[in-house]
């Protein structure tokens, strides 16, 4: 029998079928394991079938195991809050020590003070009765020790023995502040010895006593009464005004033991039965 081959170029045609029919297979393959795009290999179909065709092992599930994290601050920020709170610290003890200092310093000059004023208490108290005792207030012509107050409404602004700029030296008198026009009256009967202008006391009014005691009235804004007159007890002699030497309108009462030097107001008008 004789044989009988095909032409070249049919036996290319059917070899390049063959080969493309190979390759659709094995993409067919690809796309049953679910890769389309899987490149074309012609040994990929069989092997996926095959692996298919194996079922899948179940592996058991690791057990779970807590993670537990550790914040751990960098050592600069870890050292800033420190330092914040040891200076706040530092801060607070500070201030409580800048406190305690201030509570003592104002302590003891609280206990300062009321040392001084009880010790100027205890001297006025001590003065007083010691000049009460000194003034030697003989009783009056009648027998009666009384005396008055010589402004009815006042203001004691200064008392005897007081220094300051206001005074060449020591404060002789005992200051009545009153309203200028105040009514000034002797404190007790007697003979006006002076009656006028006396430099630094301005205008002045001079009286003397039955027992020979002179009070002076000074710092006048009206003169009420002559040299030589007689006056008695509560009888006006002026005003108050603020004549001579003064910052402001006041009566300057003086009381002068036998017309001698002067004696704490006070005490002579305490030794009268005059309280003020």
């Amino acid at each position: 029998m004789r044989e009988h081959r095909l032409p070249w170029w049919a036996r290319r045609a059917l070899g390049a079928g063959l080969v493309g029919g190979l390759a659709g297979i094995a993409w067919a393959g690809a796309c049953e394991l679910g890769d389309p795009t899987a490149p074309w290999n012609p040994h990929a179909a069989p092997v996926a079938r095959a692996q298919a065709a194996v079922p899948p092992l179940v592996a058991a599930a690791p057990p779970v195991v807590p993670v537990v994290h550790t914040v751990v601050a960098p050592p600069g920020i870890a050292g800033t809050a420190m330092s914040r709170s040891d200076r706040a610290a530092r801060s607070l003890v500070r201030l409580a020590g800048q406190r305690a200092d201030a509570l003592g310093r104002l302590a003891a000059e609280a206990d300062q003070h009321a040392d001084e004023l009880l010790e100027r208490q205890r001297r006025e108290a001590l003065r007083e009765r010691e000049l009460a005792a000194l003034a030697g207030l003989p009783p009056m012509a009648d027998g009666s020790t009384a005396w008055v107050r010589p402004v009815g409404a006042y203001v004691l602004t200064a008392r005897f023995g007081d220094a300051g700029r206001r005074w060449s030296s020591t404060h002789t008198g005992l200051d009545f502040a009153a309203p200028t026009g105040t009514p000034v009256v002797s404190v007790d009967a007697g003979t006006v010895t002076f009656a006028g202008t006396a430099g630094a006391y301005g205008s002045k009014v001079e009286v003397t006593h039955a027992d020979g005691t002179v009070t002076w009235y000074a710092h006048l804004s009206l003169i009420a009464v002559t040299e030589g007159q007689e006056v008695l007890r509560g009888s006006a002699v002026g005003t108050v005004g603020a004549t001579g030497n003064t910052s402001g309108p006041h009566l300057h009462f003086e009381v002068r033991p036998a017309g001698g030097g002067p004696i704490d107001p006070v005490a002579a008008l305490l030794a009268r039965g005059v309280v003020l």
